[in-house]
């Protein structure tokens, strides 16, 4: 059964594939919505000073370049993580596409009792 060794690697690869877009997807989601809150918190804290320590006091305008870089270090990693989940998704999907057919060949080529068993393990 050669063929069964080879769906059953396509299987274990498309897991692999499922488990790590699922990994990055939940961290893209979590770097995006820390990111997306620490935006809110820096505009609530632009509204919060006055315009004249905006204006004079070089601590305040420090404090905005170092919340306005982090920030920015931020929304470049989620986009590179929404890019990196979105390439998972890809990949599992692809090999998903390869398995599908070869597993249909086996269901067709099979008798009863080996239909169950392929439909149990995969």
């Amino acid at each position: 059964m050669a063929n069964g060794n080879s769906a059953d690697l396509k299987f274990e690869q498309w897991k692999g594939a499922m488990e790590r877009h699922a990994k990055a997807k939940k961290v893209a989601t979590i770097v995006s919505v820390v990111t997306g809150l620490g935006w809110l918190l820096f505009l609530y804290k632009m509204n919060q000073t006055s315009e004249m320590a905006l204006r004079y006091s070089t601590e305040a305008q420090e404090s905005v370049g170092s919340w306005t870089l982090v920030l920015l270090a931020m929304s470049i990693g989620s986009a590179v993580l929404i890019v990196v989940s979105g390439r998972a998704k890809k990949r599992a999907k692809a090999l998903a596409a390869s398995l599908a057919p070869e597993l249909r060949g086996q269901l067709d080529d099979a008798d009863a009792g080996q239909r169950s068993m392929i439909n149990d393990r995969y």
